[in-house]
């Protein structure tokens, strides 16, 4: 029990903090509204009813701000997670309250969530800084769904096929400046080995070319494409794939043995 209360003390304490950082910049929020606001009723309600995260004696520009604060976290609007809007852009016909939206109601538990890591990191010896605390933007980075590349990738792999991939990766590219994704090799090559492990070896294929392209001279990269040619029958492609692996590792005797199996002769001594 005392554990557990002690947990919640720092989690009050946190959105404590949190929300006196809130009202050092709420200047900054009462201008969002003003460029948001649209004339007549469509304005922020001054009074907010159903908080079931947020305490009750938050004030408007706290709470507001808060709201703003996930809005940039996640590349969203208001309307995303709030019900009624009548363009999907402005505050007109917005209804606050309504738990309708299982955005919401979802977005209560992540909140939720992430109070409970930063009370288990509190526990933890050497934690650092206040700041090293989690947030929304920790796993977001400005998207509304957290994914990483191969996920990113996966998903316009399964939609659009795997002639999709290069234009994906440049998609992906462009959001460099918000730290979104993982772009060192690892990450491609693991997905491509779990795609070889399921038997999709043309796609496989397709993720490894793609990674390659990137990271031309990575041995792990071309030891796997050359093993993956050789399950699709791809003599040529293996062999020249193989090739350039040895000029960059010339004393690698398992890959001078396979080139030797495929050009169809046996090793040659002291190989």
């Amino acid at each position: 029990m005392g554990v557990q209360m002690g947990r919640e003390r720092r989690v009050g304490e946190q959105r404590s903090a949190g929300r006196r950082r809130a009202g050092a910049t709420s200047c900054l929020a009462l201008a969002w509204l003003a460029a948001s606001a649209v004339a007549g009723s469509a304005q922020i309600p001054e009074e907010f009813t159903n908080l079931r995260y947020f305490p009750q004696d938050i004030t408007r520009d706290d709470l507001i701000d808060a709201m703003r604060t996930m809005s940039l976290d996640l590349g969203v609007r208001c309307q995303t997670c709030h019900v009624g809007s009548v363009d999907g852009t402005s505050f007109e016909g917005v209804d606050f309250a309504s738990d309708e939206s299982p955005r919401k109601v979802a977005a209560r538990e992540m909140l939720s969530m992430v109070d409970r890591i930063n009370a288990a990191v509190a526990e933890l010896p050497d934690r650092g800084r206040a700041r090293d605390l989690v947030s929304c933007k920790t796993c977001h980075a400005g998207a509304i769904r957290p994914q990483t590349l191969s996920q990113f990738l996966a998903a316009r792999l399964e939609s659009d096929g795997p002639e999709s991939l290069e234009q994906a990766y440049a998609d992906a590219r462009r959001q460099l400046e918000w730290g979104r994704f993982d772009f060192r090799e690892w990450e491609l090559n693991l997905w491509g080995e779990e795609l070889a492990g399921a038997g999709r070896v043309d796609e496989a294929i397709a993720v490894f070319e793609l990674n390659r392209g990137h990271h031309p001279e990575s041995a792990s990269i071309l030891t796997s494409l050359g093993a993956l040619y050789e399950r699709a029958d791809r003599s040529e492609d293996a062999i020249a794939t193989y090739e350039r692996l040895l000029e960059l590792q010339p004393q690698n005797v398992q890959v001078r043995a396979r080139l030797d199996a495929l050009r169809g002769r046996e090793a040659l001594p002291g190989a």
